[in-house]
């Protein structure tokens, strides 16, 4: 394993698991998603940095966070653009750390930001991309990585997707589901993807792999990375340390 997807999930005290999809349609109709959004993002990096002191490989692993593409939009809702956000949560994490030191100017140096990656619906990154290419690449500058989801789920703009500063696609589940079709035409379509990927260097990943045929025609297809079930099942924090502690993640050569 070499990364972790947060999750939100909401655990309602009458209605039981609320899925996501429900809430955060729900908080997006609210104009609430921003809010959820950067409640997730400084909950992660919160996390990370308990893990990082507690001496957890978890704080030395990429995580990734799925962001609504509202998030995007240059005036935030108290005013604060998304990387700006970004810098202000570092600088407030680095002050509460031992031997923190400061840069000219009296602030504080924020931790490398290489290991995060913000995910964006397709759908909604190229419509808002190239209208927030300045903002893109600022966070880009920060050293976190953009990435497209839910590659296969509509029409895929390859202009679009090269002229953004995005380095990683992921092939949903639905794409997957595909690939058990007996049709040569559906893994075709999704070869050809996968190669316009590899032309504009992006690292791809198959999203919600669940059993060993599915991995055996993902092998086929060249990906190198996977996530899903096969790897391991949704965990909270402390069950994840427990699990990464004891070595139970699967070795899966690819």
């Amino acid at each position: 394993c070499c990364g972790l997807e947060a999750l939100v999930r909401w655990r309602h005290p009458q209605r039981g698991e609320v899925a996501p999809g429900e809430f955060v349609a729900l908080a997006a109709e609210m104009q609430l998603v921003d809010r959820l959004d950067r409640w997730v993002l400084k909950e992660v990096m919160a996390q990370r940095r308990r893990w990082r002191e507690a001496g957890s490989e978890l704080g030395d692993w990429d995580i990734s966070v799925n962001i609504h593409h509202c998030l995007l939009d240059q005036d935030g809702f108290d005013g604060r653009a998304l990387d700006l956000y970004l810098r202000q949560l570092c600088e407030s994490g680095a002050k509460g750390e031992a031997g923190a030191q400061k840069e000219a100017g009296g602030h504080y140096r924020h931790e490398c930001l290489d290991w995060l990656c913000l995910e964006v619906d397709g759908a909604g990154l190229f419509e808002v991309g190239h209208r927030q290419s300045h903002l893109l690449r600022r966070i880009v500058a920060l050293g976190v990585r953009l990435g497209v989801d839910g590659l296969g789920r509509s029409p895929v703009d390859l202009f679009g997707m090269a002229s953004l500063p995005v380095t990683l696609g992921k092939l949903g589940p639905e794409t997957l589901k595909t690939l058990a079709d007996p049709s040569t035409s559906m893994r075709q379509s999704v070869a050809a993807l996968m190669r316009c990927l590899e032309a504009l260097e992006f690292v791809a990943v198959a999203v919600g792999v669940e059993t060993a045929e599915q991995l055996d025609t993902i092998k086929a297809l060249g990906l190198v990375r996977i996530q899903g079930r096969l790897v391991g099942a949704p965990l909270e924090s402390e069950a994840l340390v427990d699990w990464a502690a004891t070595g139970a993640h699967p070795a899966i050569a690819i």
